[in-house]
């Protein structure tokens, strides 16, 4: 279980009916072909002039796929869930196959570190031009109707035979106003242009406002007892 983190959103922009979308981004090497990541809208919310909203998460990790290839406007959805452990030697690779249908299973990895989360696609994986597929990552969100922590799909690339993905534990995050969807992809240059949300050393909660003149800020703050 990771530590929470916590961020408010408060529109104070004067104009109703606004959606708000908050990316996750995290770097994703893929070898011996490189694949660009892209960045699924993993908070979405309409959030109307005047009022807030709190949301919640933490740095637990599962492997995910869908049946498309990666692209910007893309829904990507995640299917097959597979929990992962960057720290734990048998829950930090997952092997990728294909019998039919895609399935993950549990690899061994001699180095695990704090760090990296990998994917092995077997040789079995279809070709993309004759079967697209793309891998990719959630992290858990909470949901305030259950109180539990649910995956939510963060970021993907496209999958193909033999191919090795390494997915590198650093997360950013941006958001953005406008019209968004859930899962709704973007490539990493449209999301680092989005507001950043400056999660610092020892800085776990942060609110954000877009303001009447279209412009972001940020501050940290306290958690609530009521948001531990």
């Amino acid at each position: 279980m990771g530590d929470p983190y916590f961020l408010t959103i408060q529109n104070n922009s004067g104009q109703p009916r606004l959606t708000f979308a908050v990316f996750a981004k995290l770097d994703i090497g893929t070898e011996p072909v490189a694949s660009d990541p892209f960045c699924a809208a993993w908070i979405v919310r309409r959030i109307d002039d005047g009022n807030s909203y709190d949301f919640k998460w933490q740095l637990d990790y599962s492997v995910v796929f869908d049946t498309k290839g990666c692209d910007s406007g893309v829904t990507w959805e995640g299917h097959g869930g597979l929990p992962m452990d960057p720290k734990d030697s048998k829950k930090s690779l997952a092997n990728f196959a294909y019998d039919g249908d895609y399935n993950f299973a549990y690899g061994f990895n001699d180095k695990p570190s704090d760090y990296n989360l990998y994917v092995v696609d077997d040789p079995d994986i279809p070709p993309f031009n004759e079967q697209p597929v793309s891998v990719g990552l959630s992290i858990a969100l909470h949901d305030g109707a259950s109180g539990a922590f649910v995956p939510e799909p963060a970021v993907a690339t496209d999958g193909g035979p033999n191919l090795k993905h390494t997915f590198i534990l650093h997360p950013t995050y941006y958001v953005a106003a406008g019209t968004f969807v859930k899962g709704q992809m973007a490539d990493v240059s449209t999301v680092t242009s989005y507001y950043k949300i400056e999660y610092t050393d020892g800085v776990n909660d942060i609110i954000v406002t877009l303001d009447n003149e279209n412009q972001w800020s940020q501050k940290p703050q306290v958690p609530s007892a009521t948001r531990r």
